[in-house]
């Protein structure tokens, strides 16, 4: 009949805690990265299917990449409505995407 101490009890809520911030970020991060992604694809699809750079769109993954590093999701998310309120073009292509998502 052991019981753990108060130490191990302490311990073991803190390692919880620290799990699940961990997870949560990993969620957060990979979010990021789909919908760079998805936005890639859709300016892609919008351009005839065609690069928009030489690269083949790796410098904008890279930049999309170190943006959201750095940047929190809240951040990310005000830019991006603030892009879509400036740029209707780029509402346009978010919307078509967002229509062959749901048909998927």
């Amino acid at each position: 009949d052991l019981e753990p101490s108060s130490w191990f009890r302490e311990r073991w809520q803190k390692w919880q805690t620290d799990l699940q911030t961990w997870q949560r970020k990993q969620v957060e991060f990979r979010e990021r990265q789909n919908m760079a992604s998805m936005t890639q694809g859709a300016a892609a699809f919008g351009a005839g299917g065609k690069s928009t750079s030489s690269t083949g769109g790796k410098d904008e993954e890279k930049k999309a990449a170190e943006g959201s590093e750095k940047g929190g999701a809240a951040d990310d998310k005000a830019a991006e409505k603030k892009d879509e309120k400036e740029d209707p073009e780029l509402r346009s292509v978010m919307d078509e995407c967002e229509d062959v998502l749901q048909q998927l």
